[in-house]
């Protein structure tokens, strides 16, 4: 009993020495793997279909665009109004639309693009988790659930969690083929109790089973496109009715797997008609052809991921116990030297209010800002002032004639051009 005692004590030291070399192992490899960049999934499907470079998007956060209004001369009004621009080429677009239509739901991302730069901020998230594809795919398995325990006279298919999740295998593999064929067959052999199920299934059936999901989707495209073309409205920059419209959205893209779906390509299609002459805007850009929906977003951080990769230096190995914080490229922050602000300017250029600052002091550049001003007045005079070190300011411009409520958008970029436009001009 004592050296059987011995050998299980002995055995039990050598399994947790060998876990002890494992675990080591594990967390040598762990350090070796670094975080190089964090991108939300509307950013990656921008980055997929080219919308900017990704030295730009992995600034994203750090330079999100405000739409607050400030105030001057004591006015505590506040409101939120982005600008609009109504290119529609891919490469002077303003405002883009990601409809992200997954396992997880529906996501309506409305990203803007800020000023001339190709830095990305999101405006606006909308999502719907009753909209999931699991939800479609219950919708198919219950249809195909019926039609069996009709044909077989048999009742409490879904009730077996094996005879369900073997019929929601086969219905996934159904949709998808869906995708590409105009019809299909959902076999499963020996579903319940030993009977076998063959059920036809076609395009137009399955639409219509998935009607009243691709109904809510089209009413939550169709308000995002009126929240946004309502809100251009107020700038003076959209349609006076205010309702949904092509020129909108200078870019939509789809992603996920329900995207593959050609109802809800159809469905887009349908919101964003091509133009006809003067009738109608030219339709926005739909992204690259090459991309699949279902793949946009891990080809987005790919491709961001490869942007930061120096290709003057050699990938090492795991194995080799090489620096691999060499392997990705070094690059400088600039950030901004002085602080940009706004105030009133009186006779002789008096200042009647201390400046309001826009772009802090060590903010990444480049930098960007968009503020609504509310005057008192009705109308005034504007200065755009500098702060350096020690508080020092510096009168560098003036607009005269500014009416209440316009928007102020200045843009510092990291060559230091200081560029300042009134509602969208120049």
């Amino acid at each position: 009993q004592q050296q059987q005692q011995q050998q299980q004590q002995q055995g039990q030291a050598k399994k947790n020495k060998n876990k002890k070399k494992k675990m080591t192992k594990n967390s040598k490899d762990a350090d070796s793997a670094k975080v190089v960049g964090v991108l939300t999934d509307p950013a990656a499907v921008c980055v997929a279909h080219g919308l900017t470079d990704a030295a730009a998007a992995s600034a994203a956060a750090a330079a999100m665009g405000s739409n607050d209004e400030i105030t001057l001369d004591g006015d505590d009004n506040s409101s939120s109004a982005p600008m609009r621009n109504a290119g529609t080429s891919y490469v002077n677009w303003r405002h883009a639309l990601v409809l992200d239509w997954g396992a997880s739901g529906l996501t309506l991302s409305h990203v803007k693009r800020l000023g001339s730069s190709n830095v990305l901020s999101i405006v606006e998230t909308t999502n719907d988790p009753t909209l999931s594809g699991r939800t479609l795919t219950d919708l198919l398995v219950a249809h195909c659930a019926s039609q069996f325990e009709r044909k077989c006279r048999v009742s409490g298919v879904l009730d077996s969690k094996k005879s369900r999740a073997r019929l929601e295998a086969a219905c996934e593999v159904a949709i998808r083929t869906l995708g590409r064929a105009t019809s299909c067959h959902v076999t499963v052999d020996g579903l319940y109790e030993g009977m076998d199920l063959n059920v036809p299934v076609s395009r137009p059936r399955f639409d219509m089973l998935c009607g009243p999901a691709l109904r809510k989707a089209e009413a939550m495209v169709k308000a995002a496109a009126k929240d946004t073309l309502s809100a251009a409205s107020a700038e003076g920059g959209g349609g006076a009715d205010g309702g949904a419209d092509a020129a909108t959205f200078d870019v939509v893209l789809l992603a996920g797997n329900v995207s593959l779906m050609p109802s809800v390509k159809a469905m887009v299609d349908r919101l964003f008609p091509a133009g006809d002459g003067d009738d109608l805007p030219a339709a926005p850009w739909r992204g690259r052809s090459d991309i699949p929906p279902d793949e946009g977003v891990a080809m987005g951080c790919a491709r961001h991921a490869a942007s930061l990769v120096d290709p003057t230096r050699a990938s090492p190995t795991l194995g080799s116990g090489g620096d691999r914080r060499r392997f990705w490229r070094q690059e400088a922050v600039i950030l901004s030297p002085v602080s940009v602000g706004v105030c009133t300017l009186g006779m002789n250029d008096s200042r009647s209010c201390p400046p309001v600052t826009l772009i802090e002091a060590g903010t990444p550049l480049p930098a960007f800002a968009s503020k609504r001003i509310a005057l008192n007045d009705g109308a005034g005079t504007l200065g755009v002032v500098q702060t350096t070190e020690g508080n020092k300011e510096k009168l560098l411009s003036r607009i005269d004639d500014v009416p209440s409520g316009t928007q102020l958008t200045i843009e510092l970029s990291r060559e230091g051009k200081l560029s300042i436009s009134i509602d969208g001009g120049e």
